[in-house]
């Protein structure tokens, strides 16, 4: 876990507002690292607990209360200490632990509790890692722009281009950035009833920097699409499937069922999706989408329209370069995503009116041998 020093300052504060909370007289964190379960922070500083207690919890799978009654507890219950609790964190990261002075059984309400903060734990770490993933993408773009870019592909992005997108990535994290720390500020002092929404808040604002991160790192590393043959039809109603709108937002879909092509599945499924998830987000009181899949003389056309304000003729072919966006929250990064993954299969992504009245992006694709 290399994110962890990112993370290490405000998993110590954390423990710290927590130790109050729950009556502990310590509390510490152990996680699973590449060496093995390991303590990483402890309140107060340099306490902690022995590591045999957050071991058997790991070995046993679940949440652990020990008291000096219980078998054994000679061997894990320092002298110090008359109760443990450890809870686990989500997906196996490591184990949260609590001690008390005084011979005071943790209830089941505060152990649903710990639960809760166990999970608050596992956001503050995976928060840090997107951190982490910042600087690995900012790395690759630095490097990339020192290179000249790819010289063999003048369809690539230029150095400027993909220089300006690494500034923008810590212009755009700053925003969930923040809006997790503001809802871990108010985990820490939320009643439990209270902390469902605002956990889901940290997991909407997660997946948000993730998604920033992977898209700008999809578009400085080399396409290598898995060519087989493809059902676009296939494609488009997995993206039917897998489409969020809301539901004042109706979508239909016209395909030919024997629209195949060589090309790499999950990309080309993605390149749909992003573009219908665009026109979602064109429509802003609802209105309609369709997707085309349909053959043409020259090959295979897909396109996505919808019923929106559509995209002025002068800004189609910036609204391809990555980082260009007219919307408050949004990244720049699909419609270059989707070019790119056009281009890898030997097609072009252009920007039309829709018949619907809104915008039309549309992808040729070549028909392959036959």
């Amino acid at each position: 876990m290399t994110e962890l020093p990112q993370a290490l300052s405000s998993i110590q504060d954390f423990l710290a507002g927590l130790r109050p909370v729950m009556r502990a007289d310590t509390l510490s964190l152990h996680l699973v690292l590449s060496q093995g379960l390991a303590q990483v922070a402890a309140v107060p500083p340099g306490g902690g607990l022995p590591e045999g207690f957050p071991r058997l919890c790991m070995q046993k799978g679940r949440n652990c209360q020990l008291s000096p009654s219980a078998p054994h507890a000679e061997g894990f219950l320092p002298s110090n200490l008359q109760a443990m609790a450890g809870v686990l964190l989500p997906e196996g990261l490591g184990v949260l632990c609590l001690g008390r002075k005084e011979e005071l059984p943790f209830t089941s309400h505060e152990m649903e509790l710990l639960e809760a903060h166990a999970q608050t734990l596992s956001w503050i770490l995976k928060a840090a890692a997107q951190t982490e993933r910042v600087q690995e993408c900012q790395a690759d773009l630095e490097e990339w722009e020192l290179a000249g870019g790819p010289v063999a592909d003048p369809g690539e992005r230029n150095a400027a281009s993909l220089s300006r997108m690494a500034r923008q990535l810590g212009h755009d994290l700053r925003g969930p950035l923040a809006n997790l720390r503001v809802a871990l500020d108010l985990l820490r002092g939320a009643d439990p009833e209270d902390q469902e929404p605002l956990l889901e808040r940290l997991d909407a604002e997660i997946d948000r920097a993730t998604r920033l991160i992977s898209d700008r790192v999809f578009l400085t590393r080399a396409l290598q699409p898995q060519l087989d043959q493809t059902s676009l039809s296939a494609s488009a109603r997995q993206v039917l499937l897998e489409l969020r709108r809301p539901s004042d937002v109706r979508v239909e879909l016209v395909a030919e069922e024997e629209a195949r092509v060589p090309g790499d599945a999950d990309l080309l499924t993605r390149m749909l999706l992003l573009l219908a998830e665009n026109a979602v987000e064109a429509l802003d009181e609802g209105g309609r989408i369709r997707l085309v899949v349909r053959r043409k003389s020259e090959g295979f056309e897909l396109r996505v329209e919808d019923s929106g304000p559509g995209i002025p003729t002068e800004l189609r072919a910036r609204a391809l370069r990555p980082g260009f966006t007219t919307r408050e929250r949004g990244s720049g990064l699909g419609l270059a995503i989707c070019e790119r993954i056009a281009r890898a299969h030997g097609g072009i992504l252009r920007l039309e009116d829709s018949e619907l009245g809104g915008a039309a992006a549309v992808v040729l694709l070549p028909p392959g041998p036959n």
